[in-house]
């Protein structure tokens, strides 16, 4: 290759394919993927000898080390994903897919002709003539329309559209999809039907003297499954609720395969919305509150798809109210003297005993966690993810406080923004005063120089573990009947029993916003009891009773005169 030949640019990863060529500007990605190209020749071009100039979109030459780097990062992340599509089995759309999948495509390419990047280098002559021959052609026949996809006849001679089948698959493959060879022939002709239609009318509006771009008019795009799913992490939730959410989803995906053979998301029309909600709350396995907490992921996923224009509709918003399953709902979650999570007195004392003391006799390493989450109703993740720098003293109105500072810092960020044992909202950072009882402990971590983990045994090992979840499962272990949200409901219960305000039990539990303390406050009889003696009191209740006793005797005097 003499002076072309490519050298590995110095401090780069080995792997990365960033190279330079003497006596040539900027930077060449370049990829020898021959050994997957002979498994799949239509997959790759140039027998998958991948040598390509670093370019922007404009067409000038990247010279920064940096952009190149991201450029080489995101080439290999779109040939993982494509190796990944290849070796998956092919699958059989059904129409309304594959109108999806063509007009998906054809959106992407359109976008990029706009911003003056032919994808794939598709010859626009060669797919002008090919839908030319098939709008010539006259009969109704589906067989005659199948036979002009490979072989066009155009002005007298066969032109060939082999390359340009290959090029269009290429771009499906990097969409996500795996239609056999039948389904991609009708998809090649619907994506040139796109195609034709949308530069005709650019050409028009050019003529027409229209300064604007037209924009590719598109009703039914669809993408996979998977974009949705990212739709949603792009609006910042919780690694916890994306976990719930994926689930609901390749539930939803199953169902939509069994039943209607459908496996795009765009392919759900309201109708299939409202039997997907049938059964899920009557012939599925789930719980109902689960079913509906499924169906409210569901639509959150699909309204972010449509935000982000990967799909065009919600069809699970504004469907016609169940209130049978509502109502059903309602009494199942409802919050009673028999129902509820909270801890007693008794149950505590029996908790705190076999914290104390395993099979083998020894204390919980993190029984101090599992005390500092009783006092306060704190999240898991809250206490066990604290510093050493964390407890802190206020001074307020001359009154000293020993506190616990719940925050972000580096190993411990916002859920909302996917950091790994993330706190759950913005309401979660506060001070939280401990009662006296928890001085000892506050005095035995106290170390406002330490930014470290006060309780590093609680680190989370992996990217979907919470500060937290060992613990969490020993609890669990040792008390059948304990629940996450077990501590929060106690404190809201004590606290709000004893008469005080709301605001408080929010202040101390960081649960405000939308999700009141009230979903946390069950029934109890000793204050009920007060309820009524007090209302009782302020009607005189007592007098009309007395009254009703006085009439009672006249009337027995009367009737034994």
């Amino acid at each position: 290759m003499g002076r072309d030949k490519p050298t590995r640019v110095d401090g780069t990863p080995r792997g990365l394919g960033l190279y330079r060529r003497q006596g040539r500007e900027g930077f060449f990605f370049v990829k020898n993927l021959s050994h997957i190209a002979k498994e799949f020749p239509e997959a790759f071009e140039r027998n998958g000898q991948i040598n390509e100039w670093i370019k922007r979109a404009d067409g000038s030459i990247v010279d920064n080390v940096k952009e190149a780097k991201a450029y080489c990062y995101r080439r290999i992340g779109d040939i993982e994903q494509r190796k990944v599509i290849l070796r998956s089995a092919t699958v059989r759309y059904s129409s309304t897919d594959l109108e999806g999948i063509a007009q998906a495509v054809s959106s992407t390419w359109i976008k990029k002709w706009q911003k003056g990047k032919n994808l794939q280098q598709l010859d626009i002559s060669r797919w002008k003539g090919y839908i030319q021959t098939i709008r010539r052609i006259n009969e109704d026949s589906r067989l005659a329309r199948f036979q002009c996809f490979l072989n066009v006849e155009i002005d007298g001679h066969v032109e060939s559209l082999d390359d340009e089948e290959k090029k269009l698959l290429r771009i499906i493959f990097d969409h996500g999809y795996r239609p056999d060879a039948d389904q991609v022939k009708i998809i090649m002709m619907r994506f040139a039907s796109l195609l034709v239609e949308y530069l005709e009318e650019a050409c028009k509006q050019k003529n027409d003297g229209e300064i604007r771009i037209p924009k590719p008019h598109l009703p039914h795009k669809s993408h996979n499954w998977n974009a949705l799913v990212n739709a949603k992490k792009s609006d910042g939730v919780a690694n916890s609720t994306i976990k719930g959410l994926t689930v609901a989803i390749k539930r939803l995906e199953k169902w939509a395969t069994e039943c209607y053979g459908v496996k795009l998301p765009g392919s759900i029309d309201e109708e299939m919305a409202l039997e997907y909600r049938a059964f899920l709350t009557n012939e599925s396995s789930l719980k109902l509150s689960s079913a509906l907490k499924e169906l409210k992921f569901i639509s959150s996923a699909f309204s972010s798809g449509t935000k982000r224009k990967i799909i065009e509709r919600n069809p699970f918003l504004g469907l016609p109210k169940d209130r049978g399953s509502s109502i059903m709902n309602s009494l199942a979650t409802k919050k009673t003297i028999d129902n509820n999570d909270v801890i007693s007195a008794e149950a505590g004392r029996e908790i705190n005993r076999k914290m104390l003391s395993n099979k083998w006799g020894e204390k919980d390493p993190s029984y101090d966690v599992f005390i500092l989450q009783a006092m306060t109703g704190a999240r898991i993740q809250e206490i066990a993810g604290l510093r050493g720098c964390d407890f802190v003293k206020r001074q307020v109105s001359g009154k000293e406080y020993f506190c616990i500072r719940i925050t972000s810092w580096e190993q411990r960020g916002h859920g909302a923004l996917q950091a790994r044992g993330g706190l759950k909202t913005t309401a979660s950072e506060r001070f939280v005063p401990l009662p006296a009882c928890g001085h000892v402990i506050w005095q035995r971590y106290a170390d406002i120089n330490n930014v470290d983990a006060a309780f590093p045994n609680e680190r989370p090992k992996t990217a979907q573990q919470c500060w937290g979840d060992r613990l969490k499962r020993r609890m669990r272990g040792k008390y059948k009947a304990f629940k996450t949200k077990s501590w929060r409901e106690t404190v809201s219960n004590n606290a709000t029993n004893a008469g005080l305000s709301y605001r408080a039990v929010e202040m101390v539990t960081g649960k405000t916003g939308s999700s009141t303390v009230v979903q946390y406050t069950s029934d109890n009889l000793a204050v009920m009891q007060k309820v009524v003696e007090v209302n009782a009191e302020s009607l005189q209740i007592e007098k009309w009773l007395e009254a009703s006793r006085q009439q009672a005797e006249k009337k027995k005097v009367v009737q034994n005169a």
